[in-house]
């Protein structure tokens, strides 16, 4: 029997698995579960499934019976505190990985939930928004994971991000697709900061470039700074109203001239 080579994508991305060669998640877990696959079923991975669907199908390709198998494996979902407690679905990143000393990979990981998804799904492509998130998750993960020491993880946060710049060369299907983190800048002085591209790719073509500068400081000097910032803040949006207010009579002279 010649084997079925397919390309599995969330249920939300209906535009996209109408194309010839694909099949949501629902609909390949039904075709396993009932046993209707007989011959060799070769598959990718693609965006948008529910972490139970992601296992279950590794359950299937694990069995060892020869009826799934999933080409590059099924991919983990990255640990790393951008994704908050208790929603776990806006994690937009697998797992990253060193490959040399200044670059490092994950693989782009959707899950159907991310709200960034809920207003594109009538389109086939992901949206340039969803990428900035997923490149702002690497570029967090990549820092507190590697470029910082054990002792400034523990107490130091990134404080800014500057001259972000993108490039969208290519759409970006819920296809498999890397992301890759690449440092070009590093300094200490007078605080760390980073310099570095994220770049997407998708069958071997460069699709998305985001450029950016991180600056990180202890976290108690940022809050210091955060708090000064807030109250500036406040006094120049209060400024206006202050200065509309009407003259009171405490605040003429008695002939009625302003003060």
């Amino acid at each position: 029997m010649p084997e079925e080579v397919l390309v599995v994508v969330g249920d939300r991305f209906p535009q996209f698995a109408a194309n010839r060669g694909t099949v949501t998640a629902s609909q390949l877990l039904e075709r396993l579960r009932s046993g209707e696959v007989h011959g060799p079923l070769r598959l990718a991975v693609g965006q948008g499934l529910l972490p139970q669907q992601l296992a279950e199908i590794e359950k299937f390709a694990a069995s060892g019976d020869g009826t799934a198998v999933c080409h590059g494996g099924v991919p983990v979902p990255a640990e790393h505190r951008v994704v908050r407690p208790g929603h776990p679905p806006t994690a937009l990143i697998g797992r990253v990985e060193r490959a040399a000393a200044d670059r490092f990979t994950a693989p782009l990981l959707l899950d159907e939930r991310v709200d960034l998804l809920q207003d594109r799904l009538s389109s086939q492509h992901v949206s340039a928004i969803t990428l900035l998130e997923a490149a702002r998750q690497t570029w967090v993960t990549v820092t507190e994971q590697f470029l910082l020491s054990d002792e400034e993880r523990a107490t130091c946060v990134i404080s800014e991000v500057t001259g972000v710049r993108a490039a969208y060369h290519h759409y970006v299907f819920p296809l498999p697709a890397t992301v890759e983190f690449r440092l070009t800048a590093h300094g200490k002085v007078p605080a760390q900061r980073f310099g570095f591209t994220v770049s997407f790719h998708q069958n071997q073509r460069l699709t998305t470039e985001i450029a950016a500068e991180i600056g990180v400081l202890p976290e108690a000097v940022a809050k210091k700074q955060e708090a000064l910032a807030a109250r500036q803040a406040l006094h120049d949006a209060l400024a206006p109203l202050r200065a509309a207010q009407p003259a009171t009579a405490a605040d003429t002279h008695p002939g009625g001239i302003p003060a």
